[in-house]
């Protein structure tokens, strides 16, 4: 019988759509999530799917990441026989499985995560179609149900990330739900003036490696003071 690799759907929640995220698998080695203990783990570097292999990894029960510069790099190595598995985002996911007729997508979920939208700062079309929808989810209470955490920059071309902060905290409609400050330009005075704010978390933008870790952790916080 032919041996087939198999791609595992995760879950990713995203503020107004919803995307997934997978994972392949050999299927000899591999049939889903129960079975990624002591595997190797394909992964694009500073990926959510990095950071969820990273946490088989630490276990310390013989898990191995192999970290690559890119998604399709790693599929090359799963196609040859390199690794067990890989976790990638589900988009460029089914690309593969369109091309390689070896791969396919499983339905069993690993994980939730979420997405942000970024908008180029010249399509102001798109970015008032977006704050009017965002205006109607908040009216109606569905962006606190959706929204799980906000991620700013300080320095942004129509509002700067410090009036954001300020916005959201002040408005009862949106005051619990974590904002994090993200930039290049945090100090030990501009962290001052986010706290001041209410910004929840701050980091510079070589602290890109606890992005993640962060969010994690205030979203899993607001979800037990709910």
């Amino acid at each position: 019988m032919k041996n087939m690799k198999k791609f595992m759907a995760l879950s990713l929640a995203a503020v107004m759509t919803v995307s997934m995220t997978a994972a392949a698998f050999a299927e000899e080695t591999v049939a889903g999530k129960d079975d990624l203990p002591g595997k190797k783990i394909g992964v694009q570097l500073g990926t959510t799917g990095d950071s969820l292999a990273t946490k088989y990894e630490a276990a310390g029960d013989g898990t191995v990441v192999e970290r690559y510069n890119k998604g399709n790099d790693a599929i090359m190595a799963l196609k040859q026989g390199k690794i067990d598995c890989v976790i990638i985002d589900n988009q460029p996911a089914q690309k593969f499985v369109e091309k390689n007729d070896d791969l396919m997508i499983l339905d069993e979920a690993l994980s939730e995560e979420e997405y942000a939208i970024c908008v180029s700062k010249d399509n102001t079309e798109l970015t008032e179609a977006i704050n009017g929808a965002l205006a109607e989810l908040k009216e109606d209470g569905t962006l606190d149900q959706h929204v799980r955490c906000i991620i700013t920059d300080i320095e942004m071309p129509e509002m700067d990330g410090h009036r954001l902060t300020k916005l959201v905290k002040s408005d009862d409609a949106t005051k619990d739900i974590p904002i994090i400050i993200f930039s290049s330009l945090v100090n030990d005075e501009m962290k001052k003036k986010g706290e001041a704010l209410g910004a929840d978390a701050q980091l510079s933008k070589p602290e890109i490696g606890n992005l993640v870790k962060i969010v994690d952790e205030l979203v899993a916080e607001r979800h037990l003071d709910r």
